[in-house]
């Protein structure tokens, strides 16, 4: 039960897969009926994701001050704020997850917003997005390979793991986790489904074992596990889902699609909430047993939930809808 849980942390990759496929059916939709698609696409992106950014930024410096922290060993300095602010803190070991815990995968999907316009006026079909993957799976080994050696020598030897943190976290390692969910848009519409896994699979798995094999730190049983190998496989489950419309009442019921919808308030408060409950220190949340696991895992849902309904009705949505009118006012040319 235990290891299922740790599992969780895969959750990141689905979201990146199914942002990409619903952002590929938005730019596609709307391209063609709004005078201005791409800036209206941008302010749809800040309004979304900002705002309640924002209001954590805060929140977590309230918690934690200006000290030291594990991901920010050196404390918050001057620079880290702003940084923070403009959602580029994905480009430094230190600030990445500095203020906001799981700060990485805001950082990493704002950075994703700004290209895939730029990526998508030139990816047409199948046969593209998988040549595009093949190009961030090279970015990829690149970043294995490269970024360590550009880090390293900064930190002294126990602050290292900022390094290895960071050569995960960054937009390179998660770039080709994009580039599955475009290729699953266009396998879906275009129907190519029997193709898919095979030719998203293979390309990664001959990566991982190359980078393996140079002495990169993986190994089989690393690789087998690989973010990118679970999310090829993610991949070709949801084309797979795309044919079998019987399995969609297990999947996409009333409860998935409610947790869906305050997924992003349950994943930045989520954090604040196991560090709470763990400062409790009741026997119930400290058992290293799988009932314990279960219970502290019902209880963060509940509690996060919670906070997460607060955060959509009191933060989330007003703002959504001021993007929205701002969009709708340009679109009528009243401004």
């Amino acid at each position: 039960m235990q290891v299922l849980m740790l599992s969780g942390v895969r959750g990141v990759q689905l979201f990146y897969i199914a942002s990409a496929i619903t952002l590929c059916m938005s730019w596609h939709a709307r391209r063609k009926e709004e005078a201005f698609p791409v800036s209206n696409y941008f302010l749809r992106r800040f309004w979304r994701i900002a705002p309640l950014f924002y209001v954590a930024i805060i929140s977590y410096l309230a918690m934690d001050g200006l000290g030291p922290r594990h991901w920010a060993p050196n404390g918050i300095r001057s620079w880290f704020l702003p940084i923070t602010v403009l959602l580029a803190h994905g480009w430094h070991p230190e600030t990445i997850n500095g203020i906001v815990p799981g700060g990485w995968s805001i950082a990493v999907e704002f950075t994703f917003y700004l290209f895939l316009p730029i990526a998508l006026n030139k990816i047409a079909n199948t046969k593209q997005s998988l040549i595009f993957l093949c190009i961030c799976l090279g970015v990829y080994a690149a970043n294995a390979v490269y970024m360590p050696r550009i880090w390293m020598p900064i930190y002294p030897g126990e602050q290292r793991y900022l390094v290895e943190g960071f050569t995960f976290f960054n937009i390179f390692s998660q770039l080709p986790v994009f580039a599955i969910g475009i290729t699953v848009y266009f396998a879906i519409i275009e129907k190519r489904h029997l193709a898919f896994v095979a030719c998203v699979l293979v390309p990664i798995v001959a990566v991982l074992v190359g980078l393996s094999s140079m002495g990169n730190g993986f190994s089989l049983h690393k690789t087998a596990r690989s973010h990118l190998v679970v999310s090829a496989l993610l991949g070709g489950f949801a084309v797979f889902l795309s044919r079998q419309g019987k399995f969609h009442a297990v999947l996409v019921n009333t409860a998935t699609v409610f947790l869906g919808k305050i997924s992003y308030g349950l994943y930045l408060t989520h954090f604040a909430v196991i560090r709470l409950l763990k400062a409790t220190d009741l026997p119930v949340f400290s058992e290293s047993t799988d009932a314990g696991c279960v219970c502290f895992f019902v209880t963060t849902l509940c509690i996060a939930a919670v906070l997460a309904i607060i955060a959509k009705s009191v933060i989330e949505d007003p703002f959504i809808d001021v993007g929205r009118r701002i969009i709708a006012n340009r679109e009528s040319g009243r401004t």
